[in-house]
């Protein structure tokens, strides 16, 4: 049955039946969560979510996944290099999802803040790897030189 409603809201979605409102701005430590990213990944990969590229900070501020099988885990992270594969840290625990369920989180000061701590050569990326299962969704973020 969910994948029937999921189906449905994608076909209206397609059609123009209705639409998705922009994320309004989170006002986070002096900073706004004004900007989405789109999550859509395959069962044992990783990507990055924002990139480190041009330096600055990121906050993060909320995320929605869903996961497309049951014990679907999930972890963000960050890291430079590679798909985050250098001086990699993890972010939180790993997520784990039931059946077709999704996990919503926002707040309005960041979760997360990533940025060069000085130290290191390059400003980091957000990354999430999904180790079981697939997963789509979007996080809202800032980032800010």
């Amino acid at each position: 049955m969910k994948t029937l409603y999921a189906f449905i809201i994608i076909a209206a979605l397609v059609a123009g039946i209705i639409t998705l409102a922009p994320v309004p701005p989170v006002h986070a430590q002096g900073a706004t969560c004004n900007q989405t990213a789109t999550v859509s990944m395959a069962s044992g990969t990783t990507i990055v979510v924002v990139s480190g590229a041009g330096g600055g900070q990121t906050f993060v501020c909320g995320f929605v996944l869903t996961a497309d099988t049951l014990a679907t885990t999930a972890q963000f992270k960050f890291g430079t290099g590679t798909l985050c594969g250098t001086g990699t840290t993890n972010l939180g625990g790993a997520m784990r999802f039931c059946d077709e369920c999704n996990i919503p989180f926002a707040r309005d000061t960041p979760i997360w803040q990533v940025s060069n701590p000085g130290t290191a050569t390059a400003t980091p990326d957000f990354c999430l790897t999904s180790a079981t299962g697939a997963l789509t969704g979007f996080v809202v973020y800032g980032k800010y030189q």
